[in-house]
């Protein structure tokens, strides 16, 4: 149960922790969110979504709470999820009507990260995963997560989110992620 939950406070401590599901909670990266939706010093963050576990979802909710708290989030959702289309289109209504700022597919590409970065009065957290955003799904899939406050993983985060937003098609490099089509192949 997420209330459960051993409390996990990177926030306030340095570098990174990986956990592998279900063979470690999922809890984890699900409070790790929501510490960082309900803190008064979280500014923005941005998050990309594939899969949640319905409108109903604890992360869904984290998000929402952060926008109506006054910050600045802005969801990415996949709008071709193969089977989950129309769950992501209403989970899409409601985070805009929750006050975040949603984006809907990207031309011409798929995003299929499962990224998250909060920047913060102090510092930035960031959160990358193999898995969906789904707290269902994460009991039966196995998957690696990273929590990390490193803030090259961070800027690289966010640099995929300028990406998304202009649709600009041109991303900078990055030492920390490889971004396909762009430089995975060449950097692998």
């Amino acid at each position: 149960d997420y209330n459960e939950c051993d409390e996990i406070d990177l926030v306030k401590s340095n570098g990174s922790i990986c956990y592998r599901v279900p063979y470690d909670s999922y809890n984890h990266i699900l409070h790790y969110i929501d510490q960082l939706c309900s803190s008064e010093k979280t500014e923005v963050i941005y998050i990309s979504l594939y899969r949640v576990a319905g409108e109903n979802s604890i992360l869904v909710n984290s998000l929402c709470k952060a926008a109506a708290n006054g910050i600045l989030v802005y969801t990415y959702i996949e709008k071709m999820a193969r089977g989950d289309e129309d769950d992501n289109i209403v989970i899409a209504n409601k985070l805009e009507k929750s006050g975040c700022h949603v984006i809907l597919g990207c031309k011409d590409y798929k995003v299929h990260a499962k990224i998250f970065t909060a920047i913060t009065s102090d510092g930035s957290y960031s959160h990358i995963g193999t898995g969906n955003y789904n707290e269902k799904t994460a009991k039966i899939y196995t998957d690696t997560h990273i929590l990390t406050n490193d803030i090259e993983v961070s800027k690289s985060i966010s640099n995929i989110f300028e990406f998304i937003l202009s649709q600009s098609f041109c991303l900078r490099k990055s030492d920390e992620l490889f971004f396909s089509p762009f430089n995975s192949r060449e950097e692998i």
